[in-house]
């Protein structure tokens, strides 16, 4: 599908990690890895540092500082966001919904409209698109748009590749309303014949093996 959209405007980006990044030492004990190993991986993936929640920080509250920020630096208003878009595939809970969660934790406006997404490698572009959809609406004026992950907390350090490639964070970008004449281009295909190959099921309400 190939879409054609009214472009509208990036005002500013908030981007939250967990406080302390993992040291060398405690990264090579908890997969048990060795350094030349260690090293080697860091060389092909670019990452130097990894960035894991600790055990009573969850979704919410990365993507509540995140935003928090936002209203901190005088950026945005509370009784002004008129969309709270949440994308993530590690809510806190499956009910209740991760944006109410947030809403609840910053005491947003009752005005402001929530929306969650179950996101996964296109999430932000896809996110993108249905932002530019919702400020097409005369009412809509700035939304929030959120990326959240703390897929640290499923995945088995006996699986060190997509451990040790893989960071908790939460960022936030905020969209305004735009006049401009200019166009969005926005392109996705499906291919979903492979999807319980190329990712393994998480359980949910149907059973299945839980990140073998």
């Amino acid at each position: 599908m190939n879409l054609k959209l009214n472009s509208h405007n990036i005002k500013a980006i908030s981007i939250v990690l967990p406080k302390n990044p993992h040291t060398l030492e405690k990264e090579l004990q908890e997969c048990n890895l060795n350094q030349k190993k260690y090293e080697l991986l860091k060389q092909n993936t670019g990452i130097n540092h990894h960035f894991i929640s600790p055990n009573n920080i969850y979704a919410s509250d990365l993507a509540s500082k995140a935003l928090e920020k936002l209203f901190r630096e005088n950026l945005l208003l509370k009784d002004e966001l008129d969309v709270l878009l949440v994308y993530s595939f590690s809510p806190d809970f499956l009910a209740p919904a991760l944006s109410s969660l947030i809403h609840k934790n910053l005491g947003l406006s009752e005005k402001t409209l929530c929306f969650d997404n179950i996101a996964f490698c296109p999430g932000f572009l896809q996110g993108l698109m249905q932002a530019f959809s919702l400020l097409d609406n005369e009412n809509i004026k700035k939304i929030a748009f959120i990326c959240v992950s703390v897929k640290s907390k499923k995945i088995p350090k006996k699986d060190k590749i997509t451990y040790l490639s893989n960071s908790d964070s939460a960022s936030v970008i905020l969209l305004e309303k735009s006049n401009t004449k200019e166009k969005a281009f926005f392109s996705q295909k499906i291919f979903s014949k492979l999807a319980t190959e190329e990712t393994f099921p998480l359980k949910c309400f149907k059973e299945a093996n839980d990140f073998i």
